[in-house]
């Protein structure tokens, strides 16, 4: 008995490493990457306390893995298989463990963490931001642009990918048992620090995530014939911080706030034609193929999660991965956490404006929680 609790007390060591590592996700120590590792000792974790159970859920991880795998095989391309693989090792350990280590594995502590990391990172960005505009010092990741744009990075050279992870964080956040002062300072510092990345993906995601909150909130108090001042007194706050953030993010970055695609319409506009000209298995996971066949209309893959799958492979990679997110969604509402809902429904339109879907490694530790949360409340 005394092995079994050292065992479960190792189980939620490990989970907490694994966010606590997210920000090195992308780092690489002696030519490997720590991802690499990460992964590793998440399966091995997974075997020691395996037990697996068939659900839809593992049916459509095996589903979507075995499909990757046959076209991987035929067009010779293994590059995003190994994505699409550690991205579901990282999301899918909870399934594939005892419900009785699951049981004993504090969320809460995970949950909190994942906050606090994210918290670390941002105050990052905003050092390494003060440090060159005052200064002029620049260190770690950070990129310039035409004349003006300057893009703040920590150690990620995605600059989309640490702003939506930034973004969806502030839902961890918000909804954490945290002071309100607390939450108010880290909100802000992450919302700042997801500005000074210069991308547009995360703020836009968290704004519309934010948006459909409200809209769903003032549904259900217009049903119940109830009054939200308080909803009323955000929504008046939110348009005043929204009006004030539009020139302070140009301000900041150099680059200014609009609506324009930059180059990923083209890039989205041939992605659609090329699907069509082959609908059953797209271009195989071939993106090099794609960029050197529009050589001067695309640069890379489209700058959209559907529009991606469908281009890489085909029809049932599409409808798998439709039915994938649909139902990571459906688990989350079911568990009823909002700060898990939220902070993977930001993530998921974040998806919407730029690609890679399975190299997020963040979202896949966002959808372990709800896997985990899941479990836990399975009687």
């Amino acid at each position: 008995m005394h092995l079994i609790e050292k065992n479960i007390n190792f189980l939620m060591l490990t989970a907490i490493i694994i966010v606590a590592l997210i920000p090195l996700d992308y780092y690489s120590f002696f030519g490997i990457r720590v991802i690499l590792f990460k992964t590793f000792f998440v399966a091995l974790i997974s075997i020691v306390f395996f037990a697996i159970s068939l659900t839809e859920k593992t049916l459509v991880y095996f589903l979507l893995l075995l499909y990757a795998f046959l076209i991987s095989m035929w067009g010779g391309q293994y590059t995003y298989l190994v994505s699409m693989a550690i991205f579901s090792i990282l999301s899918a350990w909870p399934l594939l463990v005892r419900r009785g280590a699951i049981k004993a594995i504090d969320l809460s502590v995970i949950v909190n963490t994942y906050a606090l990391i994210s918290v670390v990172v941002a105050i990052f960005v905003v050092i390494q931001w003060g440090m060159y505009t005052v200064f002029g010092l620049h260190f770690l990741n950070i990129a310039f642009y035409g004349s003006s744009r300057v893009a703040v990075g920590f150690i990620w050279s995605d600059f989309s990918f640490l702003s939506l992870y930034l973004s969806s964080a502030t839902f961890i956040v918000v909804f954490s048992a945290m002071s309100r002062r607390k939450k108010q300072l880290f909100f802000v510092l992450l919302f700042l620090a997801s500005i000074l990345t210069s991308a547009r993906t995360g703020p836009v995601a968290l704004i519309i995530s934010v948006m459909i909150g409200i809209y769903f909130r003032v549904v259900q108090d217009f049903r119940r014939g109830v009054v939200n001042r308080r909803l009323l007194f955000i929504c008046l706050f939110g348009v005043a911080g929204l009006s004030l953030t539009i020139p302070l993010w140009g301000r900041l970055t150099g680059r200014p706030l609009t609506l324009s695609s930059t180059g990923r319409d083209s890039g989205n506009y041939y992605a659609f034609i090329e699907f069509f000209s082959n609908p059953l298995f797209g271009v195989a996971f071939n993106v090099d193929s794609f960029v050197s066949r529009y050589a001067g209309f695309v640069d890379a893959r489209p700058h959209n999660v559907f529009l991606e799958f469908a281009l890489l492979g085909g029809v049932g990679f599409l409808i798998l991965g439709i039915i994938y997110m649909s139902l990571v969604l459906r688990e989350a509402v079911i568990v009823g956490r909002p700060d898990l809902i939220f902070s993977v429904l930001c993530a998921f339109i974040g998806f919407l404006f730029i690609p890679s879907f399975f190299s997020a490694y963040f979202l896949a530790v966002l959808i372990s929680f709800i896997f985990l949360a899941r479990r836990q409340g399975m009687v």
